[in-house]
This record gives structure tokens, C-alpha cells and sequence, in this order.
């Protein structure tokens, strides 16, 4: 039951249009918040609200470069690696 979970909360994480564009964006390379908010098309604090989001279901990890937080999908997770597979497939 506790792989349903996992799933579950995954899959609500990533409901959201934003989400499914950071996603795309950082399934090739990490970025930083500024880079996202453009790739996404959202403000700044919104794009943070919606990584929070995503780090909190375990599709994203972060790490700190400088004064920078850095972005990455978690691709440990064979449930983000689908997810990432089925957004590139949208375009």
C-alpha cells in the first residue's frame, strides 16, 4: 500500500500545468529558480511555491551552489522517471 502512496502524492504533486513545465525544464539539466521562472512563464515566488511543492513529493532535489539553490529531477524515483518520459513526449 505504501508504493500507492508514493505514488499517489507523486502524482499530485505534478498536477499542475507549472509544475509540468519545470519538470521539462530540468529533466535535462539543473537550473536555479530565475532560470525556471522563465522556462515555466511564472513569477519568481510562484515558481519557488511550486518547486516546494515538488520537493516535498519527491520529484525534485535541490542543492546549494554559492548563494544559488540549484534544481534536479529525482530520477532515483521510477515514478519520476516515467512522469519526466510522458512530458517530453507532449511536445
Amino acid at each position: 500500500m505504501q508504493k500507492y502512496q508514493q505514488l499517489a502524492d507523486v502524482l499530485k504533486g505534478t498536477g499542475h500545468p507549472t509544475r509540468i513545465a519545470i519538470i521539462k525544464a530540468i529533466g535535462e539539466k539543473e537550473k536555479s529558480v530565475n532560470e525556471l521562472s522563465e522556462a515555466s512563464g511564472a513569477e519568481q515566488s510562484l515558481t519557488s511555491h511550486h518547486l516546494e511543492k515538488l520537493k516535498h513529493c519527491g520529484v525534485v532535489e535541490s542543492r546549494r551552489e554559492g548563494k544559488f539553490v540549484l534544481y534536479r529531477l529525482n530520477f532515483a524515483s521510477q515514478v519520476v522517471r516515467s512522469i519526466y518520459e510522458e512530458v517530453i513526449c507532449l511536445n
